[in-house]
């Protein structure tokens, strides 16, 4: 399967995984996966990543309208206004902390990045959207992995109380990940 059947893949069981109810959010919040990015979405995205100073490095609209078609973008809406996104993906190639690429598993879903509005956190959202990856990555049998969370502790800590491992080289996380449990039936 491509990259592109994977991705499509997780975009398509995350929309089944939220229109069957699985995406537990307090009242007054939604989710729904974007169907497509346009210059007024990606610019927005880039608004979110300028909040996160010291946590993410920044980035330009252009990088969002590249990354996402290929990719599965999760809005969090609260009262139908966007306060949230995360953004999952399915990659063959990975990039090791030294720089150089190795060749991921294509069964690897990656959790690239989630935000959570200033106003709204502290609510569980992200645990759920955390959830609903999960879900997704279970029912579709892939890893989920988180990327390198050494100068994110929130993050890391979120992860790790979501059940994922935690791999260490030297004073270094290398991935954090969850192996898919199976689907109940």
């Amino acid at each position: 399967m491509t990259a592109t059947k994977r991705n499509q893949a997780i975009r398509e069981a995350v929309a089944d995984i939220i229109s069957e109810g699985g995406c537990s959010l307090p009242d007054g919040y939604s989710a729904e996966v974007a169907r497509e990015i346009d210059a007024e979405m990606a610019q927005w995205l880039s608004d979110c990543t300028r909040t996160q100073k010291g946590y993410w490095r920044e980035r330009e609209p252009e990088e969002f309208l590249k990354v996402v078609p290929k990719s599965t973008l999760v809005l969090l809406k609260h009262s139908g206004a966007k306060v949230g996104f995360m953004i999952l993906r399915s990659r063959s190639v990975r990039v090791g902390p030294d720089g150089s690429k190795n060749i991921g598993c294509p069964k690897d879903l990656y959790f690239q990045l989630l935000f959570v509005g200033p106003d709204h956190r502290r609510r569980g959202l992200a645990r759920a959207m955390f959830a609903l990856a999960s879900s997704a990555g279970d029912r579709l049998g892939f890893i989920l992995r988180a990327l390198p969370a050494d100068r994110y502790p929130v993050a890391l800590s979120l992860c790790k109380s979501m059940g994922l491992e935690v791999e260490r080289k030297g004073n270094r996380y290398t991935s954090v990940q969850r192996m898919p449990r199976s689907p109940a039936g």
